[in-house]
């Protein structure tokens, strides 16, 4: 196709000595790739993961799912699987503890994404304006306080049409 647009897209994917198979690595206390990746770093149990070495995450009790599976650990997998996941601030934070587990069915050969650059605050508000979006930083919530200090998009309109502009040129392609 002459004179077609290439749009990049790079999905941060860890280290899987199985080939990203659905399994647990056969080595996951030596796997160092994935304390690079903060999720998996600060939730690592290296005791209970190299208890299921090789063993296959779809067969695991949620307590014994290794974190690096909501970081990609089963990209390009002939299988799909669902996560279950929910929002960090459910965890801490009163405004929020009402947010239950959500499923999120990641299809065969299929990945999560998150568009960090579209929902960061540092450039989300020049995209919107860049591909005229129904963005405004007047919606964005001030309380409670810790979401007026976050780097991300908060409004649920604002994530909407960021989201939304993002997915129409992915799919495009």
């Amino acid at each position: 196709m002459q004179g077609a647009a290439v749009t990049h897209l790079s999905i941060r994917v860890p280290w899987q000595d199985t080939k990203w198979d659905r399994r647990v690595c056969t080595d996951p206390i030596n796997n160092q790739s994935c304390v690079v990746l903060k999720t998996i770093a600060e939730n690592r149990k290296d005791a209970v993961e190299d208890g299921c070495r090789g063993e296959w995450i779809n067969d695991l009790e949620d307590g014994r799912k290794p974190p690096c599976i909501k970081e990609r650990a089963t990209f390009l997998s002939d299988h799909g699987l669902t996560l279950k996941v929910r929002l960090n601030y459910a965890d801490w934070s009163p405004a929020h503890k009402h947010i239950e587990r959500t499923p999120l069915p990641v299809p065969a050969w299929g990945a999560t994404l998150v568009p960090f650059r579209w929902l960061l605050r540092e450039s989300a508000y020049e995209i919107a304006k860049n591909f005229d979006l129904d963005v405004s930083e007047e919606r964005e919530p001030t309380e409670p306080a810790f979401l007026a200090r976050t780097d991300w998009i908060q409004n649920h309109d604002n994530q909407r049409a960021l989201l939304d502009a993002f997915s129409v040129r992915v799919n495009e392609r």
